[in-house]
């Protein structure tokens, strides 16, 4: 007769539940079960198991219990956990549990058997191995369980609902490297000791090895063939302690071949031993460091910070990382990055050291660079900006304020959209800046923008900033005021308008001076053979009243040549600019009202080139008051600053400002006025060549000229010329013309390409008692002072063309005379103005010069004058 196995499955004093093994609902419990839980089956049959394990879900739950039902698996599971009683207490419990079918469905059966005391005693050990950071574990071979702690979990990384440890998964979370050594090694121990240590590395979670040092002892055996059936253990992280092995081991591997500096040390701060590139570096030697403690070599403001690395070590033992500047024999601080590590066992200190002077020193260039560059970004006055791909400010420099009405800060994180700039230069920027992030090219715009100081001519380049990968992330901006360059620019091109027309003019005053001077001879010799009263004298008179219109035409297209250079002197010069001016206006119904002070510096200019500038201003203020009027013109002392005025170097200045009364300058008209042949004046002689001639002649003395106009109330000209380097005023006495001077006995020799001017030249001069001898070009006037030298009877005096076109020249062949008679004296004349000889003529041998067209009288005195 079989036993009825529901009557004693109902008298079992152990817990008994079944559960669907899909949704861990109640289906059975035993009366014990009801027992001790405080519920009835019917009360928990629409309650999953986790009712009474609130702490644990339901999917955790089946997780843990996944294993009984996949195939090969576990038959059989033991799961550790605390039940919640109906009344809220709660008690340990130990639950054994099988898969089986049930009714016709999975389900799972437990058996669960109080086990406070057991957790109490477990709790007691938990508390002791967490004080000493272990982890603890249990196998029951013959029940094949595996139970591991938080520790143990907490050591490789894991949470418990993450995994379920069982005897056959156990290996997997030693590393592969290490699992046969293991379990040979445990093999051996579990047959001849109780007790054994293993050290191992573990698989962390995340991959990285853990050094785990595993303490066993097998606490049950067979009693017949001593087989082990239960074993306990703890696992300690030795992880930091296998590191401090390995580096005391690469520590002394390399501690006498190494480049850095190493030592060993106690915590008190002195040393036991010393590699040589300690020695090397530091100058000292051995004996000398061992005795010293490291304090007495640290650089006083590294020692606090040294003493607190050192301090930290000795309490906690972690390895350390510092740098410090450390004083070497010969007096040098060397900077050292150090690290090193603590061992308990000998309770020394292991360290490396690394010379890092010389990066120190490239970081301290670096910073200095760096600041450098601040520096002028923060001081220069262009604008410097920079955008991220938004277009929006992440930086603007500080001389925006300077610009606009606006701080740096007021810009940064807008874009020049949002801080209301005009639309149109907004899109310009935003297509330029656009350009450089798509191609990382530079880009440049030129435009014109209002700022607080007015209309200025802004130049605007972008180029790329950040770059990573090959895209550009940021970009900087430069933004230059070039309003100032724009007008010196304008200056320039009148200058290379003027220079291209001297090319002209040079040739052009070359061949007319020599027909002037031809003509000027001509007419001063028939003047003195024909008497006063003969009527051809008059018309003699009348011709060279036109030849001096002629020459001054010549004179006006000699300041465009290269060679119409000033011959500057010293000149006091108020009242010569007043008598000029005063003579021009004579007859006009202009009146002068002149203005200048006592104290008034000496010009450095040109006496005749200046006469033409304020007569020709004269001129023109004159004819733009056709019903009379005033000019204004005052003259002072000016001390110009760099910049101050474009084109004009800082320095002592002469400020003439001229102001008529005139029908002004059409706005049009203002910026053309000083170009060659530009003419407002629909009737007269004038050849537009006026303002020209005075913008050449001030540029070419270092001034500056400029003018404003308004229609229908008058004109005004600013003229800045040099002042002299001596700056007291002096007034040049005048002096009643001399005496006719007495004939003078010499020989003279005349070198021109044009017969005509050698053929005047020799008959006015033979006229007054020189013996004059001709030669066309250069080759033949050396040749003849050659010979005349060799006779004993050098020339008195030369009067030498400068240019002789298609032979050698006036300069060439005195130069070649000069070898031959250091003593020979020579006249330069020239009507060609393509060489700046003629304003220095001193400078190439020359005694004196005279210019074509020139009178009679005018050559006779230069050549009495260089004989002296």
């Amino acid at each position: 007769m079989k036993p009825d196995l529901s009557k004693l499955i109902e008298e079992f004093s152990i817990e008994m539940y079944v559960v669907d093994a899909e949704t861990l609902q109640f289906l059975y419990l035993n009366p014990a079960a009801e027992k001790n839980t405080g519920y009835s089956l019917s009360e928990l049959r629409n309650h999953s198991f986790s009712k009474l394990t609130p702490h644990s879900s339901i999917a955790d739950l089946k997780l843990q219990m996944s294993v009984l039902r996949q195939e090969g698996g576990l038959k059989e599971l033991l799961l550790g956990n605390c039940f919640t009683r109906k009344d809220g207490s709660r008690y340990s419990i130990d639950v054994k549990i099988r898969h089986l079918e049930y009714e016709g469905r999975p389900a799972y059966i437990g058996l669960a058997q109080d086990a406070s005391e057991k957790q109490l005693a477990l709790d007691q050990l938990h508390y002791v191995l967490k004080g000493a950071s272990l982890g603890f574990w249990d196998l029951d071979i013959q029940k094949n369980t595996y139970y591991v702690d938080d520790r143990w979990l907490e050591i490789l990384g894991y949470e418990r609902r993450e995994i379920v440890v069982t005897p056959q998964s156990a290996p997997l979370y030693i590393a592969e490297q290490d699992r046969a050594r293991v379990f040979e090694a445990t093999s051996k121990f579990i047959v001849y000791d109780d007790n054994f240590t293993l050290e191992f590395r573990g698989q962390h979670k995340l991959g990285q090895p853990v050094w785990i040092r595993s303490s066993a002892a097998v606490v049950a055996r067979e009693p017949r063939s001593s087989k082990p059936l239960r074993m306990c253990g703890t696992h300690q992280d030795i992880t930091r302690e296998k590191q401090d092995e390995l580096e005391r081991e690469e520590f002394f591997k390399f501690f006498n071949m190494a480049s850095d500096l190493m030592m060993i040390g106690r915590l008190d701060g002195t040393l036991t031993r010393v590699n040589p590139v300690t020695m090397q570096i530091m100058g000292y030697s051995e004996d000398e460091l061992l005795q010293m403690p490291i304090t007495s070599w640290v650089h006083p403001e590294d020692l606090e910070l040294t003493l607190r690395e050192l301090n930290k070590q000795a309490t906690s033992g972690l390895t350390i990382d510092f740098e410090n500047r450390c004083l070497c024999k010969d007096g040098s601080f060397r900077w050292l990055s150090w690290r090193a590590s603590y061992n308990y066992e000998d309770q020394l200190s292991y360290a490396t050291a690394r010379d890092i002077t010389a990066s120190k020193q490239l970081q301290l260039q670096l910073r200095h660079q760096q600041e450098l560059y601040t520096a002028l970004v923060e001081n220069t006055d262009d604008v410097i900006c920079h955008y991220n791909q938004l277009y929006r400010h992440t930086y603007v420099s500080p001389s925006v304020s300077k610009v606009w009405n606006l701080k740096p800060e007021d810009f940064i994180g807008l874009t020049r959209r949002e801080m209301g700039f005009p639309s149109d230069l907004c899109e310009q920027f935003e297509h330029a800046m656009a350009a450089v992030f798509a191609t990382g090219h530079p880009s440049a715009l030129v435009f014109e923008a209002e700022n607080k100081n007015g209309p200025a001519r802004i130049y605007w380049y972008a180029f790329p900033g950040l770059v990573e990968d090959g895209e550009v992330k940021s970009i900087f901006t430069v933004s230059r005021d070039i309003t100032d360059y724009m007008k010196t620019e304008d200056e320039l091109r009148k200058m290379h308008k003027l220079n291209s027309l001297g090319l002209l003019a040079g040739g052009i005053a070359h061949d007319f001076n020599n027909i002037l001077t031809v003509l000027f001879g001509n007419i001063a010799l028939a003047k003195s053979h024909i008497p006063r009263e003969h009527k051809s004298h008059l018309s003699l008179e009348q011709a060279e009243k036109a030849f001096h219109r002629a020459t001054h035409l010549t004179s006006q297209l000699l300041t465009f040549a290269k060679g119409g250079d000033p011959v500057k002197q010293d000149v006091s010069i108020a009242s010569f600019i007043k008598e000029v001016v005063s003579f021009d206006l004579s007859g006009s119904s202009v009146k002068l009202v002149f203005d200048a002070p006592p104290n008034l510096w000496k010009a450095r200019v040109d006496k005749g080139q200046i006469s033409q500038v304020f007569s020709n201003l004269a001129t023109n203020s004159n004819q733009a008051m056709p019903r009379g009027g005033h000019i204004y013109l005052s003259i002072e002392n000016a001390v110009i600053p760099a910049g101050e005025v474009p084109g004009l170097a800082k320095g002592q200045y002469l400020k003439f400002t001229v102001r008529d009364e005139g029908i002004g300058i059409d706005p049009g008209d203002i910026d053309k006025i000083f170009d060659p042949y530009f003419t407002t004046r629909q009737q007269g002689s004038g050849l537009g060549l006026g303002l020209a001639t005075v913008y050449s002649i001030i540029a070419k003395h270092g001034g500056h000229i400029a003018v404003t106009s308004s229609l229908g109330r008058g004109t005004t000209f600013t003229l800045y010329l040099p002042a002299s380097d001596d700056l007291i005023r002096i007034e040049i006495p005048f002096t009643t013309p001399q005496q006719q001077p007495k004939p003078l006995q010499a020989s003279i020799l005349v070198m021109d390409d044009e017969e005509m001017i050698r053929e005047l030249c020799a008959n006015v001069l033979s006229a007054r008692g020189f013996k004059v001898v001709q030669a066309k070009e250069g080759l033949e006037a050396i040749r003849l002072y050659d010979a005349a030298l060799k006779q004993g009877n050098p020339f008195d005096c030369l009067v030498m063309d400068l240019t002789i076109p298609g032979g050698m020249g006036g300069k060439d062949a005195l130069e070649e005379i000069l070898k031959l008679h250091p003593k020979a004296k020579a006249i330069v004349s020239s009507g060609y103005a393509a060489d700046h000889v003629m304003a220095n003529f001193e400078n190439y041998g020359f005694k004196g010069c005279i210019t074509k067209p020139f009178y009679i009288a005018t050559l006779h005195e230069e050549i009495r004058r260089v004989l002296g």
